[in-house]
């Protein structure tokens, strides 16, 4: 007999057990299951009925019914709330594609376009403006710069270089007797 073996007859034989156990206490749980459901406690003195007197009372929920007029101010209210959503959505994707549009360098006129806050209308001035200066240093630095090439490798060029180079080797060829 293996491990898996001895602890499946285990098990087995632990809930056999307990249904054994339910089964001659039924008529246990069935007398504490009135006063868990109605909430009222059995004195064990008086075998009187006593009722707790706590907030956790049991009462029967009363619905509250909202009249027409009550229901058409909610209406409104949650009608209203979404088209101010769906108008800040609209702007904030006007204002996104304005920034891509000046990002790409295209000059965009702010006066025509409706709805910005002006915190976004300054955030589009400023980035127009960088834009603009971008712009005109690349255009600066373009003016100024001249292209470099290699330099030559004929042989004529460096030659003085050369020869002096040649004078050293020979004088560390000769000794220092001759």
């Amino acid at each position: 007999m293996n491990v898996l073996q001895k602890t499946t007859k285990g098990s087995k034989k632990a809930a056999q057990q307990v249904a054994k156990q339910i089964a001659r206490e039924s008529s246990e749980i069935l007398k504490t299951a009135g006063s868990q459901v109605t909430g009222r406690e059995k004195t064990a003195i008086n075998g009187q009925v006593s009722t707790p007197n706590t907030q956790s009372e049991v009462k029967p929920q009363q619905v509250n019914v909202p009249s027409e007029a009550e229901l058409k101010v909610k209406k409104e209210r949650l009608l209203n709330a979404n088209r101010k959503e769906l108008e800040q959505i609209r702007i904030q994707k006007i204002f996104k594609d304005i920034q891509k549009r000046i990002s790409g360098e295209e000059e965009v006129p702010l006066e025509n376009i409706e709805g910005l806050s002006m915190e976004q209308k300054q955030v589009l001035k400023a980035q127009i403006e960088a834009m603009k200066k971008r712009k005109a240093e690349s255009q600066n630095n373009n003016q100024f710069v001249t292209p470099q090439g290699k330099q030559k490798r004929g042989p004529m060029t460096g030659m003085k270089g050369k020869i002096q180079k040649m004078k050293r080797k020979a004088e560390l060829r000769k000794g220092p007797s001759g």
